[in-house]
């Protein structure tokens, strides 16, 4: 059943250019690139960390403006697979260019066939455009789904023993499920249900577990002072209790409205290795609001 649903999900992959001369990278050793941090920790627990993995951004890095290295862009070169994610700020740029010098990698769209959030305000370094929310990973629903992929991906690849990478993947999603409890858990008993955030980028937390989140940064563009001064009353009149703001984005303005609302200021690291234990940290913060 299960290699028959796996070999479906291959079939569906449409994302899919470029296979070529992957038994010559495992002789040299295997390179996988991936998007984001949380993608590599999911990628080192289903292979056992038996991959290099290149992360295209690196920690502390804003998704929306970032442009690789040469030593990223090298190791692409000599990567099996590109786990990507679709519409991801500076993928929106680099990656036509990715499969433009690149004959050899194979490029995975994660986030194929996962039904996505309209809406999203991109400002970086290409014309700003409005598309399809790209933040799926943040919640357990939406990850589940793209560690699927990743996992009928590695497992056609052939290049690594296939009980020990099932056995991998039940761990990974055993993970995941608990972590989707939690959120659940969290939704049933906070008080109120509504956050404000800077970037918006708890899009799929919202809606996939029920609660509001109110965004400080309109349109992609930082607030003016009459939005700042409506978003300080809205979370007094509502009694908000946190104020999310993300590692790779400035705290001025958040820190205004904690201050004269009386918020809490809560630094989150959606983007950060540790997937695991950044979620588990989000998942509290929203049970307790």
């Amino acid at each position: 059943m299960m290699k028959s649903r796996l070999f479906s999900l291959i079939i569906l992959l449409s994302i899919i250019t470029f296979f070529t001369g992957c038994t010559a990278k495992k002789e040299q050793g295997i390179t996988m690139s991936v998007s984001i941090l949380p993608q590599k920790q999911w990628l080192d627990i289903l292979t056992g960390k038996q991959v290099h993995v290149n992360c295209l951004l690196p920690p502390g890095s804003n998704p929306a403006t970032y442009s690789p290295t040469p030593k990223q862009m090298k190791e692409m070169n000599q990567s099996v697979y590109y786990f990507y994610i679709d519409q991801l700020g500076f993928e929106n740029v680099w990656l036509p260019k990715f499969k433009d010098l690149n004959e050899t990698t194979m490029f995975i769209n994660t986030t194929a066939g996962i039904v996505r959030l309209e809406g999203h305000h991109h400002k970086g370094s290409v014309e700003e455009h409005e598309e399809s929310d790209p933040h799926l990973w943040v919640s357990p629903k939406e990850a589940k789904k793209m560690v699927e992929i990743m996992y009928a991906m590695l497992g056609y690849s052939k290049l690594f023993n296939q009980s020990t990478l099932d056995s991998n993947y039940v761990i990974l999603q055993n993970d995941l499920n608990k972590l989707d409890s939690l959120f659940k858990d969290a939704a049933l008993n906070a008080q109120q249900k509504t956050f404000v955030i800077y970037h918006p980028a708890l899009a799929y937390i919202a809606h996939d577990y029920g609660f509001e989140q109110i965004s400080i940064e309109k349109e992609g563009k930082e607030p003016t002072a009459a939005y700042i001064k409506q978003l300080i009353d809205e979370v007094k009149s509502k009694k908000i209790k946190y104020i999310f703001i993300q590692k790779q984005f400035d705290k001025s303005n958040a820190q205004v409205i904690a201050e004269e609302s009386g918020a809490e200021l809560i630094e989150i690291d959606p983007l950060g290795y540790d997937y695991m234990a950044e979620s588990e940290k989000l998942a509290n913060y929203l049970k307790n609001l």
